[in-house]
């Protein structure tokens, strides 16, 4: 019998992603969430519960510790920042029950730290926008010489480190409006709204907002062995993302692009990368290159797209970490298919579809072609798992609705439903 796979946050497109590939294989998977989520429904895994690392990191770290004793040595796969990292830390207490690619400080602080991961660009000659970090009001003034707009991000995207901790789990998001990172277009935005999270207790980095629409985003995912030999590779390019000026991709396509791979893998050799991740670049139509934004050392939401063209990350991570199935062959995508979120696709119809004036709408007719033109697969829905699919299709419909509906009186009848 194949040794077990565990996976955190089995309700993400990429924790999901992830079980399918490995179910697919025939690995008897475990899925941890935090709650009852839809994918509970779901034939490919068994679903249990664990604390979230957000309210109570021991909590989780001894949640994983206890599975471990019960089910014996398993492979580790992680879909959230914060577990990474915790994980990490931890590793004395989790290595000898989880076979798991774990990162070490330099390594971690490399893919968590943004700007640390803009040193590296420096020293990999990977193209980036200009960027520094601002830990006090004073160190605003740097940001008067950026060319504005200006985007204002946490250094540490979900959480703040503090040595071996982590502390304010989503403070950014709660500042801002459950917002990624927020633009500032002048000056005195750019003081008034870093000065706000910097009064908050956050270290913010400033950066140069790079020029170009949503159709210019792209992600190189890739797998790195414990040898340090990067064994897959896979360019994705973005077509439309919810919300659509900051957001999480809705619908993507798998390209080839030499110069991002290329630019990946040198910051995958500079930075010690080990393990899964995902390089995110933006294509720059002021200075027409291919601009690094930041990695992430984990699953990705879209990482289905890579699995159903034949580069198998979660295979590799298997094989590389247990030995017991062969590693995969393919080392870049030999099939062309492309991948949606059926939930934000539907929520960028419901949002964008109404104003032909605004830079992000989009026909009825024109959304329709971009999911039939080309084989599609979904992030949750599958004739193998029936149940889980029909309730998620019911589950988006019913949303759907319900933000149509809001959105025909804001901007038919001009009557304001809630946010």
């Amino acid at each position: 019998m194949k040794i077990p796979a565990v996976v955190y946050l089995s309700e993400t497109g990429s924790g999901f992603g992830t079980i399918r590939s490995l179910a697919a294989r025939g690995i008897r998977v475990i899925g941890l969430n935090p709650r009852v989520a839809f994918t509970s429904r779901s034939r490919y895994f068994k679903d249990e519960r664990c604390p979230s690392p957000e309210k109570d990191a021991q909590g989780f770290i001894d949640r994983l510790a206890a599975l471990g004793e019960r089910i014996g040595p398993s492979a580790l796969f992680l879909s959230d920042d914060l577990a990474v990292f915790l994980v990490s830390k931890n590793r004395a207490r989790l290595e000898s029950k989880f076979l798991y690619p774990y990162l070490n400080d330099r390594v971690l602080f490399a893919s968590l730290d943004k700007s640390v991961m803009y040193d590296i660009c420096v020293r990999a000659g990977v193209p980036a926008p200009l960027s520094f970090r601002a830990s006090s009001e004073k160190d605003l003034a740097q940001g008067e010489r950026f060319r504005f707009p200006v985007v204002i991000k946490p250094v540490v995207s979900r959480f703040t480190i503090n040595g071996a901790q982590a502390s304010k789990p989503y403070l950014f998001r709660e500042i801002f409006g459950f917002a990624r990172c927020i633009v500032a277009r002048d000056p005195a935005k750019m003081y008034e709204r870093a000065g706000k999270a910097i009064a908050a207790g956050l270290e913010v980095l400033l950066q140069e907002e790079i020029q170009g629409p949503q159709e210019g985003l792209y992600a190189c995912s890739f797998y790195v062995d414990r040898q340090g030999r990067v064994r897959g590779i896979s360019t994705h390019r973005k077509i439309r993302q919810m919300p659509a000026d900051f957001g999480i991709a809705s619908l993507k396509e798998i390209i080839d692009c030499p110069e991002i791979e290329e630019s990946t893998r040198r910051f995958v050799v500079e930075s010690g990368m080990r393990g899964f991740g995902s390089v995110e670049f933006k294509w720059d139509e002021r200075d027409k290159i291919f601009k690094f934004i930041e990695i992430n050392p984990r699953a990705i939401h879209s990482i289905l797209l890579s699995c159903v063209n034949d580069c198998d990350f979660p295979v590799m991570q298997y094989a590389d970490m247990t030995g017991e199935i062969p590693f995969p062959k393919v080392l870049k995508p030999k099939t062309k298919k492309g991948w949606f979120h059926l939930q934000g696709e539907l929520d960028y119809i419901a949002t964008y579809g109404w104003d032909r004036r605004s830079p992000y709408y989009v026909s009825a007719w024109a959304w329709w072609r971009s999911l039939t033109s080309k084989p599609m697969v979904e992030a949750y829905i599958s004739w193998s798992d029936p149940l889980l699919s029909v309730a998620y299709v019911w589950r988006c419909v019913v949303r759907f609705a319900k933000k149509w509906v809001k959105n025909l009186l804001r901007h038919v009848f001009r009557i304001r439903v809630g946010r």
